[in-house]
C-alpha cells in the first residue's frame, strides 16, 4: 500500500528550489511522484535532482563509519568513530585552544538544518572556518556596496510588472529552468529577452538579441551605457533623487573616454550602440546578473556598474526596472537559535586550504560538511596534500568523494528524503517547504544532526543539535509571515526592495586598471574560463559518465593560429599544474580571442585554477591562464 502524499525539496545549491509531491511504497520498494506547477509556478526537479532518488541504493554508497588504515578504510563502529574524534578534538583543545579545531562547509545542501553543523564546534569554545564561497561572494559585495544590500524583487512582482529581461551572462535556458514559464509570459505581452555573454550557451539562439564581450568587460560597457543615457539626457529623470553620490558619479563618467570603455569591454561601437537602443525600446529592463560575471578579481564591481545601469534606466521609479542576482533563501531561518562563538578565526574561502596550512595557531583537526573541496576548489591537488598532512580529519558524505578519500575518518550521512522534519527555502520562488522522512534510511547511516547528536554525548556536552532542529521547526511552525497554502508548503510576502522608500543607491566612481591581472600572463597566454553546466552542481555529481577527454572551447580565430579543428586533443598547463591534461578541443565561433572555456565539475579542472581571493571573499576562478598546445 503506498503511503501518503510528501513534499519534497531539492538540496541543490540552484536557482530553482524546486518542490515536487513523493510517496513510497514499503512492500515493493516504489516511488510515485508529481508535480506541483501548474497550481503554483513552482518546477519539479530535473533530472539533476532526480538522480538523488537512484543514489540511494548505488553500489558506491557508504553506510558504515570508514577509518582509514595503512592501504585502505575499514568499517568500525559509531561509538569508535565518536570516541576518535572527541579524543582529536580535546587533542586540538589542548594544543591550539578553539582555533585548533577547524570547521570547512560548503553548500552541497540548501536545508536550514545544515545552519546548525557548526553549533559543536562552538559549544567547545570556537574554532577555524572560511567565510565567502565557491558562487556568489563577489557579485554580493558589488550589490551591497551599490544598494546597501543584495536587492530582491519577488518573481509575482516580475511576473505582475516586469517587461523585458537582461541576461548578463547568465545561462538560463541551461541553468535556470524555473525562470522560463515567466519569460515566456513575459514576451507573450512584449517583452523582449536578450544576453551578454562571452561565449555561445543554450541562451544565446534562446532569447531575442545577443551582444559579446571579452571576459571581464561586463563593467566597461556598462559604464559605457551609463554615460550614454546621461549626456543623451535618456536617464530616468530623477535617477539621481534616490542616489547618495549623483554628482561624484556624473562627473566619473564624464572623465571616461568612450572609446577605451569599449575597448576594455572587447565590444565595437555598433555593437553597444545596438544594445543602448535595444534597452531605451525594451523598457522596462531587468538585469539578471550571472555567476561567471563575477568571477574576476573585479567581479564586484561587475555587479556594482551594472546596478548603476538600473538605477539610470528607472529601477527605483519604473516597477519591474531592477537587478536581480540571488537571495537570501534562508531569510525565514531563526537565527535566535545560533550563538555566536567565544573565539572564531576565518580565512577567505578563495584561500582558505593555504590558509589553514599556515595558520598560526595551528589548526589539529578539520571536519568537513556538504562539500567536496578537492573537486571544486582552486589547486585541488593541493588541497588533498593540506588534508591529507592534518593530525586528524573527518568527512560526512554518503560516497568516498575525492575530499573523503583524504581524511581520516569518513562517516555516512542520509540524503534529504531520508530525514525529516527540515525547511528550504529559494531564490526562484516565495515558498518554503517543510519536508517530512519519505524513505526509511539505511540502518547504520546518520543525518548530520544526529551524527553530532553522538559527539556532544561523547564530549560530555549539554548541546544537543537534534533540540535545535526541533526548535527551529516549531518557530517556523508558528512564524506568522508564513502562510500555509496547502500542507507543508508555506508562503511569504517577501519585501520588494525596489518599492520601499527608503531604498537608495551608491554608485561606482571606478573602474578596473588591468583587464588582465591574473597569474602567470606571457608564459600561459589563453585566460581559462569555467562556466556552470546542467549536469553539474560544483563538482559535487560523481555518479555521471566521464568524458575521456573533457571540451575546451576556443575562438575561431585562435584555433586557426595553432592550427586545430574541432575534435583535435590539445594540452592544458598552467602554472600549478606544469604536466597538465589532454582535452578535445571545440570552436566556439561566438569567442574572442585570447581565452577558452571548460565546464566546472569536470574531474583536473579545478588542477588549473588559482587560489586568489576577490572583494566579497569571492573566489575568481576566471583569472588565471593556460597553456593550450597541440598533442
Amino acid at each position: 500500500m503506498l503511503g501518503k502524499w510528501k513534499k519534497i525539496a531539492c538540496p541543490h545549491d540552484c536557482p530553482g528550489g524546486c518542490i515536487m509531491e513523493a510517496r513510497y511504497d514499503v512492500p515493493s520498494g516504489s516511488l510515485e511522484f508529481r508535480n506541483i506547477e501548474k497550481k503554483y509556478g513552482i518546477n519539479g526537479f530535473c533530472s539533476k535532482g532526480l538522480r538523488w532518488f537512484e543514489r540511494r541504493r548505488h553500489p558506491l554508497r557508504i553506510s558504515t563509519p570508514l577509518l582509514r588504515g595503512e592501504s585502505s578504510f575499514y568499517p568500525i563502529s559509531w561509538q569508535k568513530a565518536w570516541d576518535l574524534w572527541a579524543r582529536a578534538l580535546e587533542e586540538g583543545l589542548r594544543r591550539s585552544g578553539p582555533l585548533g579545531n577547524a570547521l570547512y562547509q560548503s553548500a552541497g545542501s540548501l536545508y536550514f538544518s545544515k545552519n546548525f553543523l557548526s553549533s559543536l564546534h562552538g559549544a567547545l569554545g570556537g574554532y577555524t572556518t572560511s567565510k565567502g564561497n565557491l558562487c556568489s561572494s563577489a557579485g554580493n559585495q558589488g550589490l551591497r556596496n551599490c544598494f546597501g544590500q543584495v536587492p530582491v524583487q519577488p518573481l509575482d512582482v516580475l511576473e505582475r510588472e516586469g517587461k523585458s529581461l537582461l541576461f548578463w551572462g547568465r545561462n538560463v535556458r541551461e541553468n535556470h529552468l524555473p525562470l522560463l514559464p515567466l519569460a515566456r509570459k513575459l514576451r507573450n505581452r512584449g517583452g523582449k529577452m536578450g544576453v551578454v555573454e562571452i561565449r555561445n550557451t543554450p541562451t544565446v539562439s534562446w532569447c531575442d538579441d545577443q551582444w559579446f564581450l571579452a571576459p571581464g568587460g561586463d563593467c566597461f560597457l556598462a559604464a559605457w551605457l551609463c554615460k550614454r543615457l546621461l549626456e543623451e539626457r535618456r536617464a530616468s529623470a530623477s535617477w539621481s533623487e534616490r542616489v547618495e553620490n549623483p554628482e561624484e558619479f556624473a562627473s566619473f563618467l564624464e572623465s571616461l573616454e568612450e572609446e577605451q570603455l569599449l575597448v576594455r569591454g572587447g565590444i565595437s561601437r555598433k555593437e553597444a550602440m545596438s544594445l543602448y537602443q535595444w534597452l531605451l525600446d525594451s523598457a522596462p529592463v531587468t538585469h539578471y546578473l550571472g555567476y561567471g560575471m563575477q568571477r574576476y578579481l573585479h567581479g564586484e564591481l561587475q555587479a556594482w556598474w551594472i546596478g548603476a545601469l538600473a538605477v539610470l534606466s528607472g529601477a527605483f521609479q519604473v516597477p519591474g526596472a531592477g537587478v536581480v542576482f540571488g537571495k537570501n533563501e534562508m531569510a525565514r531561518f531563526p537565527a535566535s537559535l545560533l550563538s555566536e562563538p567565544s573565539s572564531m578565526r576565518s580565512f577567505p574561502e578563495g584561500c582558505f586550504w593555504q590558509s589553514l596550512e599556515k595558520a598560526n595557531p595551528s589548526v589539529h583537526t578539520l571536519a568537513i560538511f556538504c562539500g567536496n573541496p578537492v573537486k571544486q576548489a582552486p589547486r585541488g591537488k593541493e588541497i588533498a596534500r593540506i588534508i591529507q598532512n592534518l593530525s586528524f580529519s573527518v568527512c560526512s558524505d554518503f560516497t568516498l568523494t575525492e575530499t573523503a578519500r583524504c581524511c581520516s575518518l569518513v562517516l555516512p550521512s542520509l540524503f534529504f528524503f531520508e530525514e525529516g522534519p527540515d525547511w528550504r527555502g529559494s531564490y526562484s520562488h516565495s515558498f518554503l517547504c517543510r519536508t517530512e522522512t519519505l524513505l526509511p534510511p539505511p540502518e547504520k547511516s546518520l543525518g548530520d544532526l544526529e551524527i553530532l547528536e553522538g559527539l556532544a554525548t561523547t564530549l560530555g556536552l549539554s548541546l544537543s543539535p537534534r533540540e535545535l532542529l526541533h526548535r527551529m521547526d516549531s518557530m517556523l511552525l508558528e512564524d506568522e509571515k508564513l502562510e500555509e497554502r496547502e500542507n507543508s508548503l508555506y508562503f511569504w510576502e517577501e519585501p520588494n526592495f525596489w518599492s520601499q522608500s527608503s531604498s537608495s543607491a551608491k554608485l561606482p566612481v571606478t573602474l578596473p586598471r588591468l583587464h588582465f591581472t591574473g597569474e602567470g600572463r606571457g608564459l600561459f597566454e589563453f585566460r581559462l574560463i569555467t562556466y556552470h553546466v546542467q549536469q553539474y552542481i560544483n563538482g559535487q555529481n560523481w555518479d555521471l559518465p566521464e568524458e575521456p577527454y573533457p571540451p575546451v572551447y576556443l575562438s575561431s580565430e585562435d584555433a586557426r593560429k595553432i592550427g586545430l579543428v574541432s575534435g583535435d586533443m590539445v594540452r592544458l598547463r598552467s602554472s600549478g599544474n606544469s604536466e597538465g591534461f589532454v582535452a578535445m578541443a571545440e570552436i566556439d565561433p561566438k569567442m574572442r580571442s585570447g581565452y577558452c572555456a571548460m565546464p566546472q565539475g569536470i574531474p583536473l579542472v579545478n588542477t588549473l585554477t588559482v587560489p586568489m581571493v576577490s572583494p566579497g571573499y569571492g573566489v575568481p576562478f576566471s583569472e588565471n591562464f593556460v597553456r593550450l598546445t597541440k598533442e
